[in-house]
């Protein structure tokens, strides 16, 4: 007598019916025990699945009213499986992290149909197996509260003789509970030898305090490996005659202790696996920049041999395919990018920005507005200060006005300005279309990988957004979006407060005076100290933005110099140098800044100025 099998109950989500059909066709013919109801939408799928019972969702990504990612929270618990299209891995993987079980990747061929009853299958087995673990994990429970295991009164002496086991101690220890109060045992000798050290500072602080103390480690059974186990002990002091006693319970947690140690190791695969998969995209990136910067510059140097002879329609595809390869540049450095920063391969280089830095970064979009007719203003106040990486931070300021005029109308603005409240470093604010609530909590995802065209049908590498935020957390700063729909977008660029510290060595008491006058415009901590044997070690241990150092009458201090430039970690103090001496240093091992004496007040300022903003 066959046993029937159970009917899977499947609902499949899904707005394209030719692939809903496709599966269902592939169900009937190869006979699989499958129930398949059906939902266009997300919201036809919510409802059904309120009214119904199933043991599995089939989920693809795109829905007419909402995605996979956005319905897989309304599932109440019953396991989904992710079907994406085919260069959508990433946002598979997202569905993982937010709690799919698996994922089928659609091919022209449909061959990912044959592997799906395997899929569901080990869905199925591994949500088994996740509910009787949670069954397992309750009565755990229920057997905590019950205090399991071994309960024991004994002497909280070096041995810790017991007076009195529970019976529960046969299956906690192997040992009989006359053999656990006879005198040549006690409890020390059950704790396995690495972790007696452990056990005694807890149990000495609390004889010291008179209380309590809870401890997780090792026991060693009268036969096999050593099990893991939850001790809570009392240390009840004495009273006149009566001795000190500790009394408490064991209880053994070895499955607890093992599936921690499955899922840290498991853990530990995945991140491997997401770091191999970052390496293999930048190596890929890496490796078609150079064809494709190739085949850029032929386009170009073909259209330019062939200028004035090229139809009207050629020209158009000419334009094209230089547009095209640009833009597939313009990707693959973007994503070169994003893996040096994931990787920590690309590190910032802080140093003090003021206004007029940060206004040359974005001198080439003025252009680029203006041919958009948008009006571009920076607003920002003469004593604007920044402490960032300039290249960096150049990059999220490009990439924050781009897309503020990209998503901005013709007689629209667009301003960066340093917003007064002070919370804000630094906001890009545009008058443009703006975002719905919807769309801009998935902006700043870094699963979610999207490119919207712009007003006037611009496009972009969806990446913009993502390097702005990585590169502002490198700098341990944030990225905010402020928008609502007609009203325009805010980004608002977040980044620690930093005040300068400058280390003042070995002036004139004319000179200290004047310099300090100078820094204390510029809100700078000042600290004064004199060249010695220490100096280096010194200089490490402050580690100052900037050094502010007087050479000597003879030149008797450009050996400390030398040496802060020769030691690796002092080696990037800038330093400005006053001297009334050659300096013949050059390359690696000179100031970045020589200041001739007698000092002039305006110069010093002009070269304080270029290190700190």
């Amino acid at each position: 007598m066959r046993h029937r099998v159970p009917t899977v109950r499947v609902l499949l989500v899904e707005d394209d019916q030719i692939d809903r059909m496709a599966i269902e066709r592939h169900v009937i013919r190869q006979g699989l025990p499958f129930e398949v109801e059906t939902a266009q939408t997300g919201a036809e799928a919510v409802q059904k699945l309120r009214d119904g019972d199933f043991d599995l969702v089939l989920l693809d990504y795109m829905l007419g009213d909402m995605t996979g990612l956005e319905l897989l929270p309304e599932l109440r618990g019953v396991p989904a499986i992710f079907i994406t299209g085919m260069g959508n891995e990433e946002i598979a993987v997202s569905a993982l992290h937010q709690g799919a079980y698996d994922y089928l990747v659609k091919d022209p061929e449909r061959a990912y149909l044959q592997v799906l009853p395997i899929v569901i299958r080990n869905v199925l087995e591994r949500r088994g197996a996740e509910e009787s673990l949670r069954e397992s994990q309750r009565k755990m429970g229920t057997l905590m509260r019950n205090l399991p295991g071994m309960a024991y009164r004994g002497i909280p002496n070096l041995e810790l003789a017991l007076e009195f086991v529970s019976a529960g101690c046969l299956e906690l220890t192997g040992y009989h509970e006359e053999e656990l109060t006879a005198q040549n045992h006690g409890l020390r000798w059950l704790i396995h030898a690495e972790d007696r050290p452990l056990h005694e500072q807890a149990l000495a602080r609390a004889i010291g305090g008179g209380g309590a103390y809870e401890l997780t480690y090792r026991i060693q059974p009268r036969v096999g490996t050593p099990k893991w186990v939850w001790e809570r002990g009392v240390v009840v002091p004495g009273s006149g005659e009566t001795e000190a006693v500790l009394e408490g319970f064991l209880t053994d947690i070895t499955e607890r202790k093992t599936a921690e140690e499955q899922l840290r190791q498991a853990k530990e695969v995945a991140e491997e696996a997401t770091r191999m998969k970052d390496r293999f995209v930048s190596l890929v990136a890496h490796d078609l920049r150079v064809p494709l910067t190739t085949c850029s510059l032929t386009f170009q140097l073909l259209r330019d041999e062939l200028s004035g002879t090229l139809a009207p329609r050629h020209e158009e595809l000419f334009q094209a395919l230089t547009n095209s390869s640009e833009s597939m540049l313009h990707m693959i450095d973007d994503l070169l990018l994003v893996g040096r920063l994931q990787s920590g391969a690309l590190r910032p280089k802080p140093r003090f920005l003021g206004a007029a830095s940060l206004r040359a970064a974005l001198v080439g979009l003025e252009q680029l507005a203006r041919q958009k007719q948008i009006a571009l203003t920076i607003d920002l106040p003469g004593d604007f200060r920044v402490y960032a990486d300039p290249d960096l931070l150049g990059e999220v300021l490009q990439n924050l006005v781009t897309n503020a005029v990209k998503f901005t109308n013709p007689g629209g603005s667009v301003q960066v300005l340093s917003p007064p409240d002070g919370n804000t470093t630094l906001a890009v604010r545009d008058s443009g279309i703006g975002i719905e609530d919807r769309q801009l909590a998935g902006l700043l995802s870094p699963e979610i990988h999207r490119s919207t065209p712009g007003t006037a049908g611009e496009r972009g590498t969806g990446l913009g957004l993502r390097i702005c935020r990585d590169i502002l957390a490198a700098h341990g700063g944030t990225l905010l979006l402020e928008s609502r729909p007609g009203q325009g977008t805010t980004a608002h660029i977040r980044l620690p407060q930093v005040r300068p510290r400058v280390l003042v060595v070995g002036l004139t008491a004319d000179d200290q005076i004047l310099v300090e006058r100078a820094l204390s415009a510029f809100g700078a901590e000042i600290e004064t100290m004199r060249p010695s044997a220490e100096f280096v070690a010194a200089v490490r241990a402050r580690h100052p933005h900037l050094l502010v150092a007087n050479s000597g009458p003879a030149g008797e201090n450009l050996g400390f110099i030398s040496a802060l430039k020769a030691d690796a970690i002092t080696a990037s103090v800038p330093i400005l140098l006053l001297t009334a001496v050659p300096v013949r240093e050059t390359g690696a091992q000179a100031p970045e800044e020589v200041l001739p004496l007698p000092l002039d007040a305006h110069a010093l300022r002009d070269r304080l100025r270029r290190f700190l903003g």
